[in-house]
């Protein structure tokens, strides 16, 4: 068991393969939380670079969900611009909703 069993984890500016909310993101999976990772599209930093041309480019949110899901861990991916008072109050609210 981990150390968050139970709990959910909400995690904004996680769309980029490279970043730190990605790194917290799949930390918290590790540690047996839910997340829920937001970004404000779902491939803020596209890549077009490719890893020795054996795997496609980064793509961003729905990458980080399977990810997580790899983990055993349930993940949920929201578009949202957090600095819209409307749009965290819907992200919540789709969080609730996929909790039940």
């Amino acid at each position: 068991m981990g150390k968050l069993d139970g709990k959910v984890a909400m995690i904004t500016g996680a769309g980029g393969e490279h970043g730190i909310g990605r790194a917290i993101a799949t930390r918290l999976a590790q540690e047996g939380a839910d997340v829920v990772v937001n970004d404000y599209t779902a491939n803020p930093k596209e890549s077009t670079s490719l890893d020795r041309g054996t795997r496609p480019a980064w793509a961003g949110l729905p990458d980080l969900v399977r990810e997580i899901e790899g983990l055993g861990r349930r993940a949920l991916a929201v578009e949202a611009d957090i600095s819209e008072t409307k749009q965290i109050h819907e992200m919540v609210q789709q969080t609730l909703k996929k909790q039940q």
